[in-house]
């Protein structure tokens, strides 16, 4: 079983203890006391604070780390007064039951290798257990099986440890891979992170790979490093519980990512039909030789076991030309549409890409209206933006007998985008966005980003927009869930749809895909509702 620490830096003692208590509380299973520039009695005196702190049966364990500052850390000192930290640390009733080292320093230093075999050998009286570690933050290691295999000389070693930061997803990818290379060649337990947004899959995903612990804040403190999940997230979002070898991964790939609410949706859905699976966030970069690094990693990666991914912007054109040039197989609205924001993996590695997007904008659009989809024959439509969820919204308005107009900042694609659809599927032009003003149409839908989170003030329209109790106002955008475009119809009396109905409808078709059973609609809404802070 993956064991949650959180770090703490130890400074001072009533601080250290006090944050100790907090992490217990929270549902930390250990601590890791960062003591890079603590002195001897400090650190005494905050181990001996365990006492008083139980956890099941024992008291609330320990990782005592002193980390240098070649390798992210504060501890500035010679070897010497690295060796004799550890000594004062490791003697007595108190001593942690786990101690860190970093592999430079155990070989550099024959004083640091001495007193630290002594306190974690068989005749040690504080039975500790050493961690060898290794931390790189400028990127991973040029040669991670010489890295390794220095590791595994090392015979004191109980567990190890190997972190870097991540430049990419693929970083973040070869930090799972790492684990299937060092079960080849040694049994005792690993563990490998990577830093930074690129690298939170390797935090999301410990437990699955069966790492021996794992770090986490409790909301409050920052954490050790970058990329760190809270212990909420774990446990309540990410099915930390319920993670396995055999557990299927799915994820969301976008940039940016970090905002999205997918996570919340499909991690629900899961846990409500008890589907061994769990959907974590890929932050990939926007050029397609970026998104096929990371779907090439993703579906080699040994262990990892993917099931499918979501594509958002700026992806789905991307993931239509990589399932096509990879073998893959589309099916014919996605096609139609020339857009995939699904691709499902099988496990024999044959791919298919979907487009949800279709109907789960016709489905929130009407659904909104009260009405059928023939209902929409007739009417017009402005919409804005020219990009994949374009695409799959003029697709279906079209065909449905909808006049579109679609507007761009740049003509020329609105206009090749009008031309795909026009006379195959209905009437569909395109005009300027200065243009926006000079007709009143039936329905408005943004599919832009602006407006999007974080960057919450922008407006895809002017203020003095033509809206009144008949006009129908859609965004697209879900995260905020009531976008400045959406206060604005709303001010003007206009009926609004918000973007996460269209999430939540193309959602529930994914999730079938996905897992081959009917979507928990309730509990996928509610999640939805709960990550945007409705309650």
């Amino acid at each position: 079983m993956t064991k949650l620490v959180v770090p703490i830096f130890v400074t001072a003692v009533a601080p250290a203890v006090a944050a100790m208590s907090h992490a217990r509380a929270a549902g930390a299973e250990m601590v890791e006391l960062r003591c890079d520039l603590a002195k001897a009695p400090v650190i005494r005196e905050v181990l001996a604070a365990r006492r008083g702190m139980r956890l099941g049966d024992g008291h609330l364990e320990v990782i005592l780390t002193i980390r240098s500052a070649r390798e992210g850390g504060g501890f500035v000192g010679d070897d010497d007064t690295l060796a004799q930290l550890y000594h004062q640390a490791m003697v007595g009733p108190d001593a942690p039951e786990l101690v860190d080292v970093e592999l430079e320093a155990w070989q550099r230093s024959s004083a640091v290798r001495q007193v630290l075999t002594n306190a974690t050998g068989p005749q040690s009286i504080s039975a500790a257990r050493l961690i060898v570690s290794s931390h790189d933050w400028t990127g991973c290691p040029a040669d991670l099986d010489a890295l390794l295999a220095a590791m595994h000389e090392v015979d004191a070693a109980a567990i190890f440890k190997v972190v870097w930061k991540a430049q990419n997803i693929v970083d973040g990818v070869r930090a799972l891979g790492l684990y299937a290379r060092h079960v080849a060649t040694d049994k005792r337990p690993f563990l490998c992170l990577a830093m930074g947004e690129f690298g939170v899959i390797t935090r999301l995903l410990a437990a699955k790979f069966g790492a021996p612990f794992n770090f986490a804040t409790t909301g409050v403190e920052g954490g050790s490093a970058p990329g760190q999940p809270s212990l909420a997230q774990l446990t309540n979002l990410y099915r930390w519980n319920s993670q396995r070898p055999s557990t299927r991964v799915f994820g969301v790939i976008g940039w940016p990512v970090g905002h999205s609410i997918s996570p919340a949706i499909h991690n629900a859905g899961f846990a409500a039909v008890d589907f061994d699976g769990v959907y974590v966030p890929l932050a990939v970069e926007p050029e397609y030789d970026k998104f096929c690094s990371a779907l090439d990693a993703i579906r080699r990666c040994p262990g990892l076991n993917p099931g499918g991914v979501s594509v958002t912007i700026p992806h789905k054109h991307h993931a239509m030309r990589y399932v096509l040039e990879h073998g893959g197989t589309v099916e014919d609205i996605a096609n139609h549409i020339q857009a995939v924001n699904t691709i499902l993996l099988a496990p024999d590695g044959t791919m298919t890409g979907l487009n949800t997007d279709y109907a789960g904008a016709l489905n929130a659009l009407t659904g909104a209206m009260r009405v059928d989809r023939r209902s929409l024959n007739g009417k017009r439509a402005a919409v804005l933006g020219a990009g994949g969820a374009a695409r799959a919204i003029v697709a279906g308005l079209a065909a449905w007998g909808v006049q579109v107009t679609i507007f761009n900042r740049g003509l020329e694609k609105a206009s090749t985008l009008a031309r795909d659809f026009a006379g195959r599927t209905g009437m569909v032009d395109a005009a300027p966005m200065e243009r926006l003003r000079e007709r009143v149409y039936d329905i408005y839908i943004n599919c832009t980003p602006v407006g999007m989170s974080p960057n919450t003030e922008g407006c895809p329209v002017p203020e003095d927009m033509p809206w009144n109790s008949r006009t129908v106002v859609f965004d697209t955008v879900y995260n905020p869930h009531e976008t400045k475009m959406l206060q604005l119809a709303r001010a003007k009396g206009a009926m609004v749809v918000h973007g996460v109905e269209m999430l939540i409808q193309q959602a529930l078709l994914q999730f079938t895909g996905f897992t081959s059973q009917p979507a928990p609609e309730a509990v996928m809404r509610q999640a939805a509702r709960t990550a945007l802070g409705q309650g």
